[in-house]
């Protein structure tokens, strides 16, 4: 399932990867203008979100700070991001377990803002509260997925650290044994009895030949023309029963006008 997922995504996947370390450069940013508010005057609460409904204030839980004890957790929860956005993406020598450590600290952090507004915006209900929640929830997504995406050594899709488990090849080496390798004759084949030939209609086609793979833009056309043509196809006999439907309710509706005396009879007098 997470492979159709990934497969169908695929195409906008630097741009989830540029939202979700968005988020954490932008909470980063808004912890620094806390702590930097907070070292000129400590006194009073401050919150990263909040909203008043009535005479009463409700503030961000986890996000609001006050005090020197306000200016300690803001630069706590900075140093556990930056760390863990760092151990996600840096070649450091850490094992998978602590690369996945990191990226669940960063979805708890996306989900605690994403609670948070979705909690405020359900006491005031106004439209830039909905729009942030829509925001910061997509936002959330895209942490989510890049963590899928580093969750493995092989299916990490934005981290330059090579997967533990496989072996790494020079590509000179690799160039070289390809060369110092002796050509196969064909006595040398061996057969088996589970081996088959492959017919022709399931050997990929060549790049440019006639069934061969285009653009995305050339499959969406020609899918395009074969639904319309089968749709065109299909639509003469419904096109015919339709017309056939429609002049027997003329037929009947005629009928009973005439045998109302609305419309006139019509003469069936013939010549003698």
């Amino acid at each position: 399932m997470f492979d159709r997922l990934f497969a169908r995504v695929r195409p906008f996947h630097k741009y989830l990867i540029g939202a979700a370390w968005f988020f954490v450069g932008f909470s980063l940013l808004n912890l620094v203008w806390v702590v930097g508010s907070k070292l000129g005057d400590a006194a009073g609460p401050t919150a990263l979100y909040q909203t008043t409904v009535g005479d009463e204030t409700y503030r961000a839980i986890g996000l609001s700070y006050s005090g020197v004890i306000g200016i300690l957790w803001a630069m706590l929860q900075g140093g556990v991001v930056l760390a863990a956005a760092a151990a996600t993406f840096l070649p450091w020598r850490i094992t998978d377990k602590q690369r996945r450590i990191a990226h669940v600290v960063l979805c708890n952090w996306a989900g605690l803002w994403t609670l948070n507004l979705m909690w405020l915006t359900s006491l005031d209900h106004r439209i830039d509260s909905y729009a942030q929640t829509a925001i910061m929830a997509l936002l959330f997504g895209c942490t989510t997925y890049r963590a899928a995406c580093g969750w493995s050594g092989r299916k990490r899709l934005d981290s330059s650290v090579p997967s533990h488990d496989e072996p790494e090849f020079a590509e000179q080496d690799v160039q070289l044994k390809i060369a110092d390798h002796d050509p196969l004759a064909a006595e040398d084949i061996g057969t088996s009895e589970r081996m088959h030939e492959i017919p022709s209609y399931e050997l990929p086609a060549a790049p440019g030949a006639p069934g061969a793979p285009t653009s995305a833009w050339g499959r969406w056309v020609r899918a395009t023309r074969t639904l319309a043509q089968s749709g065109f196809k299909r639509s003469k006999p419904l096109a015919r029963a339709g017309v056939g439907k429609i002049r027997g309710a003329g037929r009947r509706i005629s009928n009973y006008l005439r045998a109302h005396g609305v419309l006139p009879r019509p003469n069936r007098s013939t010549a003698a």
